[in-house]
């Protein structure tokens, strides 16, 4: 018969924690290493979703403050045009009003020139 290699005994206590018997030691070794690598790369990836996170609520914030500068100006265009144009309809007005005053005085003046007896001989 070929000789048995000893395989390691693991033993795990009610307390918590993995013991090895003195064959398990090179296995334990290699273990470590790979959980090592296994929490390095999830430190890494947890480490860029939260940096990736945290770049797109930043530019999130740059899209909104953007849109409120962009709406205030035109908002602010928009109240410029509005109010030349009530300027330009109260003036309009004014004139009329002083337009339809003359034309009245002028048919007082009309009347009263048609109304008015000459002296003359």
């Amino acid at each position: 018969m070929p000789e048995e290699k000893e395989k390691p005994k693991i033993n795990i206590p009610e307390t918590g924690g993995v013991t090895f018997d003195s064959g398990g030691r090179l296995w334990q070794a290699k273990v470590e290493k790979r959980l090592d690598k296994i929490d390095n790369l999830l430190l890494a990836v947890v480490a860029s979703v939260i940096i990736s996170a945290l770049g797109m609520f930043v530019s999130v914030i740059c899209l909104f403050i953007d849109q409120f500068r962009y709406n205030n100006a035109g908002y602010k265009e928009y109240s410029e045009k509005i109010q030349a144009i009530d300027i330009v309809q109260k003036s309009n007005e004014l004139l009329l009003r002083d337009k339809e005053e003359m034309a009245n005085q002028l048919k007082l003046l009309q009347e009263l020139t048609d109304n008015k007896p000459t002296d003359r001989p």
